[in-house]
């Protein structure tokens, strides 16, 4: 075990054990195929799922990248526009419920003035 960490460390193309080499490729392989599933059974149209499947097919590892940022973006839009990586900013819950409070206390001032 210890040849096999010291010759991945060397980082020379002929030290990385076939092991390690095949192990990378089936974690991609994998990736790959995850990410056609994923494309497969999402709700997007017929044409966004073709294209998506020809790009992760003919460019895999930019393909497989994209789609991964794209459903990132997908599932948690509402993060990056917090984190400020969007323009859109989304009300606030606290901002909303105190906007909600000074509403409700005018309100109350405008009966007892009635």
């Amino acid at each position: 075990m210890q040849t096999i960490i010291t010759n991945f460390l060397n980082a020379s193309a002929l030290n990385v054990e076939p092991a390690v080499i095949w192990a990378l490729i089936f974690a991609y392989a994998m990736l790959v195929v995850c990410a056609v599933a994923s494309v497969w059974f999402s709700k997007i149209g017929s044409a966004a799922k073709l294209v998506w499947l020809m790009l992760i097919v003919a460019c895999p590892f930019l393909g497989v990248i994209l789609y991964c940022i794209a459903c990132l973006m997908r599932a948690d839009y509402s993060t990056f526009v917090q984190m400020g990586f969007t323009k859109k900013k989304l009300p606030n819950k606290a901002h909303a419920g105190m906007k909600k409070a000074s509403i409700m206390t005018q309100m109350q001032k405008t009966e007892h003035q009635v």
